[in-house]
C-alpha cells in the first residue's frame, strides 16, 4: 500500500516550521550540559560548632584620651624691670622745703632709696626699697633766715607688687604699691610727730612708682597666640591621613622665678584626630580667656590616636595567617576566614574553620604593639566560650596560630607623629612677633585600645616647647 503523498500547503507549511527552526537555532546558545557529579569531598564537615562558640558582641567603650598639651614657659627679665624702673626713679625720691610747720617754724626734708630689688611671692611679683630720710625744723628769725634747731632721721620700707594671674585679655597686674614708716620722725622737744607730713610725701611717691609699673609690664597675648596658633596645625601622616589638633583651652600655672627671670607656664589644650586628607577643616577658634591651673608644668604632651578600622584589621590578619593546615596533628583543620571585632573585654577574632569539624569560633585576645615590625599582633588569645569544649584541642591549635602569625598593619608610621608635628609648627611661624619651637623625643606607643570602630594605638609624644621673643 502507498503511503499518500503530501499537499503541496503541507509541505510549504512544513518548510516554513523548517525554516523557523532553523532562524531559531542561529541565534540561541545550546543548552550547556548538566554539571558532572562533584567529586567525594575529603575535608566534608561531619560536625559543626555550636552557634554558641560565637556569644553576643558587647560594643567597646569609646575612647576616652585626656587632652593634648603644649605648655611654654613664658619668661620675663625682672632684673631689666627693676634697672627700668631705677632710671625712672632716681634715688633721691622725694625732697621737700619750707613747708609751712605751723608755730614749730618750716619743715625740709629728703628721702633717698636702696636699689631696687625682685623676688617673687606666691603669684606675685615683688620690688622692694629701703627708704630713709632725714627731716629738719627751722625757725625764721628775720635777717638770719630759717635756723635749723631740731630734726629727724625716719625710715621706710616700700613695695610694689605685680599679681601675675593672666586677666581675660592676657595682661598681668594692675600693680600695687605702698610705703610703711618704720622708723617716725619724733621730735620730742617740740611735742611734735612729723611723721604724717613725711608719710603724705611718701605716698605720692608710692602713686609715681605704682604707675611707672604699670606702664612696664608686659602683654602676654602675643605668646598665647603664637602657642594658640602653634597647636591649631595640621599634620600628614602619609598619603592618606592627617593629625589634626583642635585647641579647646588655654591654661596658666603658678609662677616661678630662677636666675632674675620669672616664667608663667602657658598651655594650649585640645583634642587630636586622625583623619582623611580629603576633610574639610573649619574655621579656627578665637582665642580663649585663660584658665588658671596650679601645678601645671611646662612641656609637649600629645596622646594621638592612631586607628585600624575593623574591616581593615581583618584583611590584615587574614593575609597575614598561614595556608597550610592549622593542627599538625589534623591535616584537615584550616581557616577559611578571620573577622576581627571589638568587644568591651578586648579584641574578638572569630575564625570560620573548615574540615571534619568546621564552623565559627570566636577568640578574645588582648592587643599589643611589636615595636620590631610596627604592627598589632595578640596575646593571650583564648577561646570566648566553653560549649566547644570537646574541641580544646583543635581550639588551642587555632589559638596558638592566632598569636604566632596574625598581625595589624597601621595606616601611619607612628614615628613620623614626632616628626610632623615639629614640621607643621615651624610652617606656621609669623613674620613678627614670637616664636613656637617644638622639640620632640621619639614616640611611644602607650597602649593599644579596643574603639567601637576598630584598634586603636595610642601613640605618646613627648617634648618641650618655648616661646622665643624676636
Amino acid at each position: 500500500m502507498t503511503r499518500p503523498r503530501p499537499s503541496h500547503a503541507a509541505r510549504s507549511l512544513a518548510a516554513l516550521g523548517a525554516g523557523a527552526l532553523l532562524c531559531a537555532c542561529g541565534s540561541v546558545a545550546p543548552p550547556r550540559p548538566p554539571p558532572a557529579p562533584a567529586a567525594p569531598d575529603q575535608h566534608a564537615c561531619a560536625e559543626r560548632f555550636p552557634a554558641s562558640a560565637v556569644p553576643a558582641i558587647r560594643p567597646a567603650p569609646a575612647l576616652d584620651l585626656p587632652l593634648s598639651t603644649v605648655v611654654a614657659n613664658v619668661a620675663f627679665d625682672v632684673d631689666a624691670l627693676a634697672r627700668r624702673l631705677s632710671r625712672e626713679v632716681p634715688p633721691r625720691v622725694a625732697s621737700a622745703r619750707d613747708i609751712d610747720a605751723g608755730i614749730a617754724g618750716r619743715l625740709s626734708y629728703d628721702i633717698d632709696r636702696t636699689p631696687f630689688t625682685v623676688s617673687l611671692a606666691g603669684d606675685r611679683v615683688q620690688v622692694e626699697t629701703q627708704l630713709t630720710a632725714h627731716a629738719e625744723l627751722c625757725k625764721p628769725l628775720g635777717i638770719l633766715g630759717c635756723v635749723p634747731y631740731t630734726g629727724c632721721n625716719p625710715a621706710a620700707h616700700a613695695v610694689a607688687a605685680v599679681p601675675l594671674i593672666l586677666r581675660d585679655d592676657y595682661s598681668i597686674g594692675p600693680a600695687s604699691a605702698f610705703i610703711a614708716v618704720t622708723r617716725p620722725c619724733l621730735l620730742t622737744s617740740l611735742s611734735l610727730d612729723a611723721t604724717p607730713r613725711i608719710q603724705s610725701g611718701a605716698d605720692q611717691q608710692a602713686r609715681r612708682i605704682r604707675a611707672r609699673i604699670n606702664a612696664m609690664l608686659p602683654s602676654f597675648e602675643p605668646g598665647a597666640r603664637a602657642l594658640w596658633n602653634a597647636m591649631g596645625v595640621v599634620v600628614p601622616l602619609g598619603l592618606q591621613s592627617r593629625l589634626r589638633i583642635e585647641p579647646e583651652q588655654v591654661v596658666q600655672g603658678q609662677p616661678t622665678m630662677s636666675d632674675h627671670h620669672v616664667s608663667i607656664p602657658l598651655g594650649v589644650r585640645g583634642r587630636l584626630l586622625i583623619e582623611s586628607r580629603e576633610s574639610a577643616s573649619g574655621p579656627r577658634p578665637a582665642l580663649p580667656h585663660p584658665v588658671l591651673e596650679p601645678g601645671l608644668a611646662a612641656g609637649v604632651s600629645l596622646d594621638v590616636p592612631v586607628e585600624v578600622d575593623s574591616e581593615s584589621a581583618s584583611a590584615s590578619v587574614f593575609r597575614t595567617m598561614p595556608s597550610h593546615p592549622i593542627d599538625t596533628d589534623d591535616d584537615e583543620l584550616a581557616l577559611a576566614a578571620l573577622r576581627v571585632r571589638t568587644d568591651e573585654r578586648g579584641v574578638v577574632l572569630i575564625a570560620s574553620l573548615a574540615g571534619r569539624v568546621c564552623g565559627d569560633v570566636a577568640f578574645l585576645a588582648r592587643p599589643v604593639f611589636d615595636l620590631r615590625e610596627s604592627r598589632i599582633r595578640f596575646e593571650y588569645v583564648q577561646p570566648m566560650e566553653r560549649s566547644a569544649a570537646g574541641h580544646a584541642r583543635r581550639l588551642q591549635a587555632v589559638a596558638a596560630a592566632i598569636q604566632r602569625y596574625a598581625s595589624v598593619e597601621l595606616p601611619v608610621d607612628v614615628q613620623s607623629v614626632p616628626e610632623g608635628l615639629e614640621r607643621a609648627v615651624s610652617l606656621v611661624r609669623q613674620s613678627s612677633g614670637p616664636d613656637v619651637i617644638v622639640h620632640t623625643e621619639p614616640a611611644k606607643v602607650a597602649e593599644v585600645k579596643a574603639t567601637p570602630g576598630g584598634i586603636a594605638v595610642i601613640v605618646q609624644v613627648r617634648g618641650t616647647a618655648d616661646v622665643v621673643v624676636r
